[in-house]
């Protein structure tokens, strides 16, 4: 089912300002333009999807896209007819706003936008799981179950695809297993704490409220998961910043447990 409703300003666009338009606060509404991440809708979508869903905060390139794929966009894009007055956004980037980052939670198509009415509304949330590994090929840091595939569609057991098709992205992790692997985890996580308190503490009430402080928000927040991994012609973090590069490897080893 497609569910469509109107949000106040969005037909006006945010070009229009003023009372009659929207404001992006979040995310991209063209591929030319830098992600935005406005502190307020962050703490929404953090407290929301984060909490709720176990959406993970994750450090994204600004401009998300390749040099190569935006180059791509630019030259087979179709160039709508702009109302006087407003020009098209270009590829105009500068090669230090390419090395800039945003912190994000959700989905990395998402959008947050103020409506014209001041409300604070999400557009284009589709996914809140990441993509299914074994849909990725091992060259993509996939697991690589599916390659060849199309090669081998002769056999009942084999599906006929083709990986390199930009359609596999939408084949996601169920929110099911999502939710019995953090289940599992966590289970893991308390049984080992348990153990090493009961060798600290002997008496009863020490072990209870040892116990109540095991699951913090900070430990909570090791079960949140990483839904914008294996995306396709996503700017490389690796040299832009270590340590969200790092975090991204470790995702995705995630994602490949999980599948």
């Amino acid at each position: 089912f497609v569910c469509q409703t109107i949000a106040p300003g969005i037909m006006q666009g945010e070009v229009a300002g003023g009372e009659q338009g929207h404001k992006l606060l979040y995310g991209s509404i063209e591929s030319f333009n830098p992600l935005a991440s406005d502190e307020g809708m962050h703490e929404l979508m953090d407290s929301a999807l984060g909490g709720a869903c176990m959406v993970a905060t994750r450090t994204l390139p600004k401009y998300p896209l390749t040099d190569e794929r935006m180059e791509y966009i630019d030259e087979n894009r179709v160039v709508p007819v702009m109302p006087a007055g407003i020009e098209l956004k270009e590829n105009d980037a500068t090669e230090e706003q390419r090395k800039e980052t945003v912190v994000s939670c959700g989905p990395i198509e998402m959008k947050g936008i103020l409506g014209s009415d001041k409300r604070k509304y999400v557009l284009d949330c589709t996914r809140l799981t990441g993509r299914d590994a074994n849909w990725v090929s091992a060259e993509r840091g996939g697991t690589g179950k599916l390659d060849g595939a199309k090669d081998e569609s002769s056999k009942p057991e084999v599906p006929n695809v083709d990986l390199e098709d930009d359609e596999w992205a939408v084949a996601l992790l169920r929110s099911e297993l999502v939710r019995s692997y953090s289940e599992t985890k966590l289970s893991r996580f308390v049984k080992e704490k348990v153990d090493e308190v009961r060798a600290k503490h002997g008496d009863e009430e020490s072990m209870d409220e040892a116990a109540r402080k095991l699951v913090s928000e900070a430990e909570a927040a090791t079960l949140r998961y990483n839904v914008n991994v294996f995306l396709p012609d996503m700017r490389p973090l690796a040299g832009v910043d270590a340590d969200a590069a790092r975090q991204l490897a470790e995702d995705e080893e995630t994602a490949r447990e999980m599948a």
